[in-house]
């Protein structure tokens, strides 16, 4: 289970809202793409890129030269936001339509990788994310 803070508290719809991890990581594992959200000076972007899960880490895809690994590597906090779509739901009425989907956004700080056997690591938890089997080959 997640601690709930200030930042990750659903309010609206808050019975909708899983924190433990069983559900968190069944979301994480099944998305390809996240969104990492930062500030560059005082403008706010958000960059979509491959991630991976090993237990507690997200590790996520980026040249050391990217401004995102920039603003990790300088301690700035960083959100990553992953969505899956479960469906399109149609009604009579447009004002009625709606998305069934599943997310998790997560918040912290982030660190580069220099040591090159814990690059490998990523790189292999990177790969099996995006297909899973093909580090063997």
């Amino acid at each position: 289970m997640f601690p709930q803070t200030s930042h990750n508290t659903i309010h609206r719809l808050p019975k909708r809202a899983h924190y433990d991890t069983e559900t968190i990581y069944a979301i994480l594992d099944e998305g390809l793409i996240c969104h990492v959200a930062f500030t560059d000076g005082d403008q706010p972007v958000v960059i979509p890129t491959l991630y991976g899960r090993s237990g507690d880490t997200i590790y996520l895809h980026g040249a050391k030269a990217s401004r995102m690994l920039k603003q990790i590597d300088a301690g700035h906090p960083i959100s990553i936001a992953v969505t899956l779509v479960d469906g399109i739901v149609f009604a009579r009425s447009v004002f009625h339509h709606s998305i069934n989907y599943r997310s998790v956004v997560l918040f912290g700080h982030g660190q580069l990788i220099e040591e090159a056997e814990a690059k490998l690591h990523a790189l292999e938890v990177l790969t099996e994310h995006i297909a899973r089997g093909r580090w063997s080959q």
